[in-house]
């Protein structure tokens, strides 16, 4: 228990144990990918932390790992809300998770960092929130320069929140092909 003016509370960890009873697995995996990318717990915290409470009966221990089992060892947190439900539509759909936050050359020499990549396919993704599309011209500008880099380098996909939030079948459709064809080298 931590205490916020007077009030005791339970901490990161325990509240996303807790939610874990309550609510659906993939609510509980963007729950708990905030909390990562915002520094509030850690992988390892919540594994430990979970097998601390597991006892029969107890749904939130399992929920928790269930929804930790399904993430890449290692893997950073997802940068966005955006970017779990990308993850987790693709997930529904059975095509294999791609390399988070993939860092890549271009051909001019500058690093950039893609949100998602399938890189021995060179096949990238790339989201736009809608935080990226509010921004204004001068993001336009340089979002569309970027996206002209990647696509020299193989990028092949870009959806936005629109895309990934109401129509998550169609980028699971898009995604799934294109990363087939580029896995049998016909692009």
């Amino acid at each position: 228990m931590v205490e916020r003016e007077g009030i005791p509370c339970t901490d990161p960890t325990r509240t996303l144990i807790d939610l874990g009873a309550v609510v659906v697995d993939d609510i509980l995996e963007r729950a708990l990918e905030d909390a990562l990318r915002r520094g509030l717990t850690s992988v390892s915290r919540l594994r430990w932390r979970g097998r601390q409470l597991a006892r029969p009966g107890r749904a939130g221990p399992a929920a928790l790992r269930r929804v930790l089992e399904r993430r890449p060892q290692g893997a950073p947190p997802t940068e966005s809300d955006l970017e779990t439900q990308f993850l987790q539509c693709l997930r529904a759909a059975g095509v294999r998770e791609p390399v988070r936050q993939h860092r890549l050359r271009l051909t001019d020499g500058t690093m950039v960092r893609l949100d998602d990549a399938y890189p021995e396919e060179l096949l990238f993704v790339e989201l736009d929130g809608w935080a990226a599309t509010a921004v204004g011209q001068l993001s336009a500008r340089t979002g569309a320069a970027r996206t002209r880099s990647c696509c020299s380098a193989g990028a092949r996909c870009g959806f936005t929140w629109t895309d990934v939030v109401e129509k998550p079948e169609r980028v699971a459709a898009e995604v799934a092909p294109a990363l087939a064809e580029r896995a049998t080298g016909c692009a």
